[in-house]
Parts: structure tokens; C-alpha cells; sequence
């Protein structure tokens, strides 16, 4: 077994690690690119280390649904958005500015969030 290094994180961090690299491959691979081995691969983790943290395909979407949640919450923060003060179209206005930052700053998200969508109608 490898001594647990910077390159190979333990708890916390290596869930994180695994979760923020199921979404770098849903982006850029979609639902047929993710799988624990590709996980693994990609994170530079020993082989089996996704599939202890989620035996299943399942678990893997799971952890990957929580993790884009988590990172949409920081991304969407009320200080992100610019405080309207003239009523209805101003917050129109401050929502669409949100929005816009967030697709253009995290198209990623965007991305692995549709491919979850179009996986969750089929």
C-alpha cells in the first residue's frame, strides 16, 4: 500500500478530490467517461481507491451530486450579487448578473450539472 503523500490525500481531502475529479470528467467525457477506474486515473489515486470511497456507479453519482451542490452554493453566494435597491428589475437585473458569472466563470459545472439532468431523465 503507498504511504499516504500529498499525492495521494487521505479522508476529507481525498473525497474531495475524488468528487471535484467525477465532475472534471462528467464535463469534459459525459456519463459514459466516468467510471471509478477513469476516477482514479485521472485523480492520480492507487487503482480502487474511487471504488472504496463508492462501490457503486450509484455512489459515485451521488458523491459527485453532492460536490456540485456544494461548490454552486460558494459559487451562487448572496455576496456575489450586487445589492438591488430600486425594487423588481433591479434584483432582475442582479439575478441575471449572477447567473452570468456563474456560467462564465464555471462552465464546467454547468456542464457536468446537464449531463446529471439528462442521466436522472433516462
Amino acid at each position: 500500500m503507498p504511504a499516504r503523500t500529498a499525492s495521494h490525500p487521505s479522508g476529507a481531502a481525498r473525497t474531495e478530490l475524488i468528487a471535484d475529479t467525477a465532475l472534471a470528467l462528467l464535463a469534459d467525457r459525459g456519463m459514459r467517461g466516468l467510471t471509478h477506474r477513469a476516477v482514479d486515473e485521472a485523480a492520480g489515486l492507487p487503482q480502487g481507491s474511487t471504488s472504496n470511497h463508492a462501490r457503486t456507479r450509484l455512489a459515485l453519482l451521488r458523491t459527485a451530486v453532492r460536490r456540485l451542490a456544494e461548490r454552486e452554493a460558494a459559487v451562487l453566494t448572496i455576496d456575489e450579487m450586487p445589492a438591488p435597491s430600486g425594487g423588481r428589475p433591479q434584483l432582475v437585473d442582479a439575478m441575471a448578473l449572477a447567473l452570468h458569472r456563474y456560467l462564465t466563470r464555471h462552465p464546467e459545472l454547468l456542464v457536468a450539472r446537464y449531463e446529471l439532468a439528462l442521466e436522472a431523465r433516462r
